[in-house]
């Protein structure tokens, strides 16, 4: 998203984008392996969340950029299905798939809805969302996971393939 602040200011209306989960203490160490180059340089980040598009797949192409240091995309692709998120308050297709390529060679792949992967119960529908980040020397993941982050092993060059637990933050 592209804000023109001096229109902002010129007409006094007042913006708030809101892209939270940046700030738990999951992607905040997410974000410092991957600056760290503990797992190398970035080949690929995956972001999903089984919110649809247009509830919780803006914050996640958001995410990728931002964990891709806020490089531009110079292409991207895309796949909808369904209809019946339609009518919703945020209306989106029921599943949304796209691949991303940035100017750096990086690939960002996003999935939204309900075909994405699931790693938590059903009743935990609106906290299921990850981000991985694929390096040349391992990977590393965090998930939005109710109000507090968790962080899972990164598996690293360093370890020998042994999970390498950085942090794990309590619920």
């Amino acid at each position: 998203m592209i804000i023109d602040n001096k229109i902002i200011f010129l007409t006094g209306i007042r913006t708030v984008v809101c892209h939270q989960h940046k700030y738990l203490p999951s992607f905040v160490k997410l974000k410092r392996v991957v600056d760290s180059g503990e797992i190398g340089e970035i080949v690929r980040i995956h972001g999903k969340t089984r919110g649809w598009l247009y509830n919780s797949g803006t914050h996640f192409v958001d995410y990728i950029v931002w964990i891709n240091g806020g490089i531009k995309a110079d292409w991207g692709v895309g796949h909808v299905h369904g209809k019946d998120k339609l009518d919703d308050s945020h209306p989106s297709p029921d599943y949304a798939f796209g691949e991303l390529h940035f100017d750096n060679g990086v690939t960002g792949i996003i999935e939204c809805g309900y075909l994405s992967p699931a790693y938590l119960s059903a009743d935990r529908f609106w906290t299921d969302n990850r981000l991985t980040v694929y390096g040349t020397h391992g990977y590393a993941w965090a998930e939005t996971d109710r109000t507090v982050g968790r962080f899972h092993p990164a598996f690293v060059r360093a370890s020998a393939g042994r999970p390498r637990t950085a942090l794990v933050a309590g619920r």
